[in-house]
């Protein structure tokens, strides 16, 4: 991608994007967020490293309560 347009579309290296074609025909390229981004956005200030790992050990204490 040309950094002209990466950059007039606030996408930098190693962001996530979605490439589509729509329904006239146009290539689009839309930034999505990552799970960085969205890490924190229902739970403020929780760690994103090691999240699944986390969630898994969560789960399996749960399990045997």
């Amino acid at each position: 991608m040309p950094k002209e347009v990466s950059e007039r579309a606030g996408i930098k290296v190693g962001d996530y994007v979605k490439i589509y074609v729509d329904e006239s025909g146009r290539i689009v390229v839309e930034k999505v967020l990552g799970l960085d981004d969205l890490a924190g956005v229902l739970n403020p200030g929780y760690p994103v490293r090691n999240l699944a790992e986390d969630l898994d050990r969560s789960r399996k204490i749960s399990e045997y309560s």
